[in-house]
């Protein structure tokens, strides 16, 4: 029944808030060619940021860790619409993008939980979007395994120490993931204290390996443009989250 009506919602906010009208990151008038709601050019400097980006080592817990893009500029900007503005296509581009990442053999994916608080204020969750199309893309199923608990403060305004002990058992998992070798979803890698946090659950239930894929991973801000297509874009690239 919650798969059935995270599907149905999902059909009415594309119905009700259309967002392929202009680019997802330029705003740009869109044509025939676009490609999952960008139009060429940002298509063109997804394609050169994209990469297989690997932690090594890993977050505690975690096999493998991979993502698709650094955290900057395009990618950084359809993130930023997902999480703080309930732009729903900008899942897709980032989904695609991460399908294509030498991640080795699953058995189901499980994306990372946000809170009561966070679900209420953005309608969904983030990694799930990514994981349901990463799901259609490998036909894996989808295990909305974890449950998390609202933390003291928000992750992104703590330092890493501080970001583990806010996290510190605030997740649990069902026993759906015995068993499996588990594919952790998530949109971006910063310090590694959500995954790490999500895998002692999924760990703690029974599964056998817990690898993480991301759209995209933290990198030294440099302040610079990582690619700037050939074009002139808008200033989103300064743009911070709220």
């Amino acid at each position: 029944m919650a798969e059935r009506l995270f599907r149905l919602l999902n059909i009415v906010d594309s119905w009700l808030f259309p967002e392929k009208i202009t680019c997802l990151c330029c705003d740009s008038a869109l044509g025939d060619d676009e490609q999952d709601g960008l139009c060429p050019g940002c298509t063109q400097a997804l394609a050169r940021l994209g990469g297989v980006f690997q932690t090594a080592p890993p977050p505690a817990g975690i096999h493998s860790a991979f993502a698709a893009f650094p955290y900057a500029d395009q990618p950084r900007k359809l993130i930023l619409m997902l999480k703080f503005e309930s732009v729903r296509a900008a899942a897709l581009p980032l989904a695609q993008a991460m399908s294509a990442l030498p991640l080795g053999e699953s058995d189901a994916l499980v994306p990372v939980p946000t809170t009561r608080r966070r679900l209420q204020q953005r309608g969904f969750n983030q990694a799930r979007l990514l994981a349901e199309h990463l799901g259609e893309i490998w036909g894996m199923p989808v295990l909305p395994a974890l449950s998390r608990k609202d933390e003291h403060t928000a992750q992104m305004k703590l330092s890493a120490e501080s970001r583990r002990s806010n996290l510190a058992d605030c997740m649990r998992s069902d026993a759906s993931v015995s068993g499996k070798r588990i594919l952790l979803v998530d949109d971006v890698l910063t310090t590694g204290s959500t995954a790490s946090e999500a895998a002692r659950a999924l760990l703690a239930a029974g599964a056998c390996r817990v690898s993480l894929v991301t759209a995209a991973k933290t990198i030294p801000e440099s302040g610079d443009p990582l690619f700037v297509p050939a074009r002139d874009i808008p200033s989103f690239v300064q743009d911070d989250a709220p």
